[in-house]
């Protein structure tokens, strides 16, 4: 399931970099800090807090913002029992209403937008960690297609992943390599667009649970 949660537009100035790290407190405000969700590999997907326009190094939501999230009902039911208790962002900004976002998933090709960057990474001799970024397309592709099955029949084993297969579109000018900042620390992560051969049971559980690791 994916919603839309709209909020009112802002009285006070919001910096460029804030913009994930307001939804991802948010979200955690609503479900509760002290939740099983910090830092594990995360069935659900929450973009940034979206809808605004970039003046002078800062955000403006003169028309609102918006954050979306698509996971299973346990979590859409948390977050909106929460927001009821949670209204405010912000900066001025509050909860105003909530819009389901129905989508149609399809047996072969489907097109995914990652609404928040992609950190992608694995341990190296239990030492280091070793971070794949869209600098080695063919090297990203391997290991994020390795890690996004994993997930998937962690949540269920018996997904036909036949011929699954992960491609970067090449048409798309906006994929990138950006820097997002967790626990302080500045990581190098993925933006783009992504193309998926799979069937549509398959895409469905992929739009709600997110190729992302954690919040």
């Amino acid at each position: 399931m994916r919603i839309k949660i709209k909020f009112t537009k802002n009285t006070e100035s919001i910096l460029v970099d804030k913009n994930y790290e307001l939804a991802v407190s948010y979200f955690h405000k609503c479900i509760g800090h002290n939740n099983d969700l910090h830092n594990v590999p995360s069935n659900y997907c929450l973009s940034p807090l979206m809808g605004g326009k970039l003046i002078n190094g800062f955000i403006n939501y003169e028309n609102g913002g918006f954050i979306i999230l698509s996971g299973d009902d346990m979590i859409i039911n948390k977050l909106m029992n929460g927001v009821m208790n949670n209204k405010e962002l912000g900066y001025g900004m509050f909860f105003d209403r909530i819009e389901d976002k129905g989508t149609t998933y399809h047996d072969g090709w489907n097109n995914f937008a990652t609404l928040s960057p992609i950190l992608l990474s694995k341990s190296v001799d239990n030492k280091r960690r070793k971070f794949f970024t869209l600098d080695n397309e063919e090297e990203y592709i391997e290991n994020l297609t390795e890690r996004t099955k994993k997930k998937l029949l962690k949540i269920d084993s018996n997904l036909d992943l036949r011929n699954f297969k992960i491609e970067i579109p090449k048409t798309n000018s906006s994929h990138k390599v950006k820097k997002i900042m967790i626990h302080n620390v500045s990581n190098r992560a993925n933006q783009h667009h992504l193309n998926i051969y799979c069937n549509s049971k398959v895409a469905e559980i992929l739009s709600n649970v997110g190729i992302g690791q954690s919040t």
